[in-house]
């Protein structure tokens, strides 16, 4: 897939004709121990989570690595803003990343480099590379954590549809 706006205007299409949550994707791209990492994110009001995952622009159905360190980031993230807004009290278990990603639409890609780069299997279906997880992570939860201090509103929002979807 080509778009004018990259991945911000595939999550855009991939979201044609449903309710969006907030306007604009949260789009980020960051180089962490020398991999790559792009990634944008579009909440809408559907129950099914749309994950699209790439390595070097090979797509990884099966997701992989990178895959688990953004999904991982994103609930750290989720369940620290609903502390520290008081949605959630000390005595209350942390959401499930699952509540979180109930309608989201992601695109993550990853360029790993050569010296690096692990798939599992034949048919590059999956990214084997450790080291993705930890970088995808933290790309995730700096970037995004910021991101939502400043959008107050939209962390609010996605918060309590966590809840709901909690319940």
């Amino acid at each position: 897939f080509c778009y004018d706006g990259g991945i911000i205007d595939f999550v855009k299409y991939l979201n044609e004709g449903k309710t969006t949550l907030y306007s604009e994707p949260i789009y980020v791209c960051k180089e962490k121990d020398d991999i790559k990492i792009e990634f944008a994110i579009q909440h809408t009001d559907a129950y099914t989570e749309s994950i699209y995952s790439f390595v070097k622009n090979i797509p990884t159905p099966e997701g992989g690595m990178h895959e688990v360190g953004f999904k991982s980031g994103v609930t750290r993230i989720m369940n620290d803003i609903a502390r520290e807004r008081g949605f959630l009290k000390a005595k209350d278990q942390n959401l499930i990343g699952e509540d979180f990603r109930e309608g989201m639409t992601a695109i993550i890609s990853v360029r790993v480099p050569e010296k690096l780069l692990q798939f599992e299997g034949q048919t590059k279906n999956k990214l084997g590379t450790p080291e993705a997880t930890q970088a995808v992570q933290q790309v995730v939860f700096e970037n995004v954590k910021t991101y939502l201090a400043e959008k107050g509103q939209i962390a609010n929002t996605l918060i309590n549809k966590m809840i709901r979807a909690s319940k």
